[in-house]
């Protein structure tokens, strides 16, 4: 298999792209701040947005930086 890493792809009704520092507030907010959301993951529920930067360590520098490995997906 040859790994591409997390690549950016377009259809008329969808964008699939990397993660990026910006997206966090939006995420959280939409999505994550909802506790039954959690319980499909590995990890416990994010009670605010620092939680998911300190706790999970995502959207921290080296979160976003493993997208430099082709053998990322995200």
């Amino acid at each position: 298999m040859t790994h591409k890493g997390t690549v950016y792809l377009e259809t008329p009704r969808l964008i699939l792209r990397r993660f990026q520092k910006e997206d966090l507030e939006q995420i959280y907010y939409n999505c994550w701040s909802d506790t039954e959301v959690w319980k499909w993951t590995n990890y416990a529920p994010m009670s605010c947005i620092a939680d998911v930067i300190n706790n999970a360590n995502m959207f921290t520098h080296n979160w976003l930086n493993a997208y430099e490995k082709s053998d990322r997906y995200s």
